[in-house]
């Protein structure tokens, strides 16, 4: 649980700083991201370009995980952002996400948050 809680972590900060290195170290090969409203990104090239459109629609996208369940190869994460989009708007998000690990690797993070928060 300590490798995942870390590696979870990691995906929040490396997501929060928009930093596609940090990111593509956490990820399987086969790597799937999926957020709530928008298609899947699959395969770490793909999925890393998740990471390249958050920062060609928002300035800031501050996320951070707080309450982790786990189960096996499994974790459910209850996580907040602030999201800054380029006119300067703010909007906190509340949401949660599952992830499935390969070892230590994300093989797959689904996120889900109520869409209509994002224009508030």
């Amino acid at each position: 649980m300590d490798s995942k809680h870390n590696t979870i972590t990691r995906f929040f900060e490396a997501l929060s700083a928009f930093d596609t290195d940090a990111m593509a170290a956490l990820l399987a090969k086969d790597a799937t991201i999926k957020s709530a409203g928008a298609p899947a990104y699959h395969g770490c090239e793909a999925a890393l370009r998740a990471i390249s459109d958050l920062s060609r629609s928002h300035t800031a996208f501050v996320a951070e995980p707080s309450r982790c369940l786990y189960d096996g190869d499994a974790a459910v994460v209850e996580w907040t952002a602030l999201v800054t989009d380029f006119g300067g708007g703010q909007n906190k998000l509340d949401g949660c996400a599952v992830f499935d690990f390969d070892g230590e690797l994300v093989k797959s993070a689904r996120f889900y948050w109520r869409p209509e928060d994002m224009h508030n």
